[in-house]
């Protein structure tokens, strides 16, 4: 693979820990996407997690185990659901669990936001409502997770996997971080320029890099039916479609978890 060239001995060269994290950033148009699916998918967990449980407790009154049962649930879909959904993405493809996942969590902070309101001051009613919404962003968060490790996973060579994985994630876990503190009102603006920067380097990628050819390595790449991206060595999605449908999706749902914060209090 380009990705990887070999020493004068014959023995395999692997870049930097630097190189791989650059190349898995923004080097590679599919790479990037599930970076950026990633950062989209925690930043809906963050601000549910940093706004829902707050809300649950001072605008509809819900008791501590109340509170503890949300937030169990959707722990507990979260990590069963990926003994089901983790062998549906190796079977049928990532692009659904993907698009899946993440319509699952935009419908489950939509059920969680307006909910409660729909049924009035009946407190059972809002509490069942809120953890509706939570088995669902539980359910969606489930198939997006090892949907989307298993994608980094695709896209490097075994020696690179760890790197690859860890960049991955480290861009995952920033969208928790930066979920949870747009639910601040003090550094809203800040982390949400920070994720519409990210959007704008992923709609970049996707429709102003030039697609790139098929070289000699998609011949022999094990994934036949991918083509392999001449810059990094990286196999390319079947089409450019799929990227482009992952990127509205993730935008969209990253719009929703950012005016979560705005439209919620009139909702309550």
């Amino acid at each position: 693979s380009p990705a990887s060239a070999a020493g004068g001995d014959g023995t395999l060269k692997v870049p930097g820990a630097w190189a791989l994290f650059r190349r898995t950033t923004a080097g590679s148009r599919s790479t990037a996407l599930v970076c950026l699916s990633g950062f989209a998918v925690n930043l809906t967990t963050g601000v549910a997690w940093g706004l829902l449980l707050a809300w649950a407790r001072d605008g509809l009154g819900l008791s501590g185990g109340q509170r503890d049962f949300v937030a169990a649930a959707y722990s507990f879909v979260k990590g069963l659901s990926q003994f089901v959904t983790g062998p549906l993405s190796d079977w049928g493809g990532r692009r659904r669990p993907l698009v899946l996942g993440f319509a699952a969590n935009a419908a489950g902070l939509m059920v969680s936001a307006l909910g409660p309101r729909a049924l009035g001051p009946d407190p059972a009613g809002r509490f069942a409502c809120l953890v509706l919404g939570s088995v669902v962003i539980g359910l969606g968060t489930g198939l997006v997770y090892p949907t989307l490790a298993a994608a980094i996973g695709d896209h490097c060579l075994p020696e690179e996997r760890g790197t690859c994985v860890g960049t991955f994630r480290f861009w995952r876990d920033l969208g928790y971080t930066a979920g949870a503190l747009v639910a601040l009102e003090p550094y809203r603006p800040l982390f949400t320029a920070v994720t519409v920067l990210l959007l704008g380097i992923g709609w970049y990628l996707t429709y102003r890099r030039p697609v790139a050819h098929p070289t000699p390595a998609a011949q022999t790449s094990p994934v036949p039916h991918n083509a392999v991206d001449e810059d990094c060595g990286c196999e390319m999605p079947r089409t450019n479609k799929t990227g482009k449908r992952l990127l509205w999706v993730a935008t969209a749902v990253a719009g929703v978890a950012l005016a979560f914060p705005y439209i919620t209090p009139f909702l309550f």
